[in-house]
């Protein structure tokens, strides 16, 4: 297998849950060799449902957890301690997510750890940054959408703000982890040391909301939440995505439906008219999209140049001719969970740039092979196995 763009980068992952994880996983996936540390309990995502049928494997974290290896370490132990610090000291990258002050009261904070590596980047994914009056606040997912004011723009109009579905605030931070990240090696490769990384959870989740603050100093308006703005609509096998925003897309739409009428309605002359008269427009045309199908739906919007979508279930997204045709997912077998296909790379690049190298580890795997790698004796692994650390 041709070696990725990242080959010869050693990265520590000391993440647990979400952010942390995805960002070393996709250093993983173009080439770093990542080594999972999981206290001897393991990251609490490998208890998350749904499990796997039969091996009780977390979805989630042979999702998050691919091409890395996995080294079980008890960081309270001094032992341990130990054995991370040789592991951070022969490393290019360490990614973490403890709470702020933590590693420093158990001495494997940067200081520490850069007093034996100056060349380290180590990257701290926090909700709130490691400074600040909320620094030592705990901050799940919600509060991220709340606090960014990304929720304030998502509901019905006069109703309350609705969160956004999944974890997509702790997979921003993330991303903008593996971006520092490789900002920082790239600083480091031209002459510069390694470096602390800061990343606050909720100043990612609202640098990517950051139009309606922006909107709001301009205009002094507050955007307002729209609802589905006739957006998303039944039809008869699912639901259809609507979006009629260009100049001649709503005479179009009104001559796929056949209903000229519509055109001389004045309740749904311009957008925010349309927007404002949703539910009456919903009940006008809503009988006959609940006569055809998705793709019935598609295909007739692409010959009028209309832009509908299909609001697509996981068994369409891995059965849909287009990722089977730019081979998107890919599949691999877990020694416990089995055969399942996974999502592929975000981007095109040069042949070998991303690969599925490995599935996610068992708990503590590798643990033994590293240990021996960085030469504790025969001894002190037998010490740890004992206190069953692996």
């Amino acid at each position: 297998m041709i070696e990725g763009p990242l080959a010869g980068l050693l990265v520590l992952d000391l993440g647990q849950y979400i952010a942390a994880p995805f960002c070393a996983k996709l250093l993983g996936d173009y080439g770093a060799r990542v080594i999972k540390v999981e206290p001897p309990a393991g990251d609490p995502v490998r208890r998350f449902p749904p499990l796997t049928q039969g091996a009780g494997e977390s979805a989630l974290f042979l999702y998050l957890n691919t091409n890395k290896q996995g080294v079980t370490l008890d960081l309270e132990n001094k032992q341990d301690k130990a054995v991370l610090r040789r592991l951070a000291a022969r490393a290019d990258v360490l990614v973490e997510g403890y709470p702020p002050g933590y590693l420093a009261r158990i001495g494997l904070d940067y200081d520490h750890l850069a007093s034996d590596n100056p060349a380290l980047v180590m990257l701290s994914i926090t909700p709130f940054g490691q400074t600040g009056p909320y620094a030592s606040y705990k901050g799940p997912d919600i509060a991220m959408y709340a606090m960014s004011q990304w929720m304030n723009h998502l509901g019905e109009p006069g109703r309350e703000p609705l969160k956004a579905g999944g974890w997509q605030a702790q997979y921003v931070a993330g991303l903008y982890g593996a971006v520092a990240v490789m900002t920082a090696l790239s600083y480091r490769a031209r002459g510069g040391e390694g470096q602390h990384i800061d990343l606050s959870n909720l100043e990612a989740a609202i640098c990517v909301q950051s139009y309606p603050t922006t909107q709001y100093q301009w205009s002094g308006q507050i955007r307002a939440r729209q609802g589905n703005m006739f957006s998303v609509m039944p039809c008869k096998d699912g639901f259809i995505g609507v979006n009629i925003a260009i100049a001649g897309e709503w005479e179009r739409l009104c001559g796929m439906l056949a209903m000229p009428e519509l055109l001389g309605d004045p309740r749904f002359k311009d957008r925010p008219s349309r927007t404002q008269h949703s539910q009456e427009l919903a009940k006008r045309i809503g009988p006959w999209l609940r006569e055809r199908t998705q793709e019935d739906l598609y295909r007739e919007a692409q010959h009028w140049r209309i832009a509908f979508a299909k609001v697509c279930t996981p068994q369409q997204l891995l059965e849909d001719p287009q990722f089977a045709f730019r081979e998107y997912f890919v599949e691999a077998e877990h020694p416990q969970a089995g055969r399942l296909q996974y999502p592929g790379p975000p981007v095109k690049m040069a042949e070998g740039s991303w690969a599925l190298r490995s599935t996610a580890p068992v708990l503590g795997q590798d643990t033994e092979a590293v240990l021996q790698e960085l030469g504790l004796r025969r001894d002190e692994i037998a010490e740890l196995r004992r206190r069953k650390v692996i």
